[in-house]
């Protein structure tokens, strides 16, 4: 397994990322789907660890593109089973993007400030 920096948006059920066929994390998240995300809240790091799915609902990828124009401005189409975007992250490979959603299983918080004990929730 191998960390890549991924644009992530919350739905309210799941996030959602996006990925070019081509990326190296894709044929990774095709084959075994085990994922891990690392936010910094400002107040405390949490990392969300999970199983990530490809999305390919027109109800999934619309909400994925809500999600996206909402948290980064990103204006994204959905075009058959992927997003199309008049541009993306230089490193991107560009559109067009498959869609995962990662399902939390477990995160932990680390405090950055006053309390210095982690905290584990399970979903």
């Amino acid at each position: 397994m191998h960390t890549r920096p991924i644009f992530a948006a919350w739905t309210g059920r799941e996030f959602v990322f996006a990925s070019n066929a081509g990326a190296a994390k894709t044929p990774h998240l095709d084959a075994d789907g085990s994922a891990s995300l690392a936010i910094d809240l400002s107040s405390v790091h949490l990392v969300v660890e999970g199983h990530a799915a490809r999305v390919v609902s027109g109800a999934g990828l619309a909400a994925a593109s809500t999600a996206f124009r909402e948290v980064y401005d990103w204006p994204t189409t959905v075009a058959g089973d992927e997003l199309d975007a008049p541009y993306g992250a230089p490193t991107s490979g560009g559109p067009p993007y498959r869609v995962y959603a990662l399902t939390p299983v477990r995160a932990f918080a680390f405090p950055t400030a006053d309390q210095v004990h982690p905290t584990r929730f399970r979903w």
